[in-house]
């Protein structure tokens, strides 16, 4: 996620416990979705929580395999629904919401 104390970031963690997943079960993973930046969180991340390497977005480090999913409001820069390499995990929330997005994404890395 791009930030642990947004209040997006806290929505997704009570949506996670809605369907049974608890979040301290996940890794969690705070930094730029696309453009990798400084440090500057004046919040001290909670334990299981870590930024990416000095130098490094989530979206590479998604598309590398580190990543098995990113939550982010705004889309990726690498985002293509046909050809990838990132791609949304659930295209059919896509199609329900008057949006977009086409293809399978199980050989593809995913987003949402």
């Amino acid at each position: 996620m791009y930030d642990w104390v947004a209040s997006g970031s806290i929505w997704y963690r009570h949506f996670l416990r809605f369907i049974d997943v608890p979040p301290e079960s996940l890794e969690w993973w705070i930094g730029d979705i696309d453009a990798p930046r400084a440090p500057t969180h004046l919040y001290t991340l909670p334990e299981g929580v870590r930024q990416p390497p000095i130098g490094r977005s989530l979206a590479e480090m998604l598309i590398a395999g580190q990543l098995d999913a990113i939550y982010s409001p705004p889309r990726p820069q690498r985002y293509d629904p046909v050809n990838g390499p990132i791609v949304r995990l659930f295209p059919e929330i896509a199609r329900s919401s008057g949006t977009t997005s086409a293809g399978p994404a199980a050989s593809r890395r995913s987003i949402w």
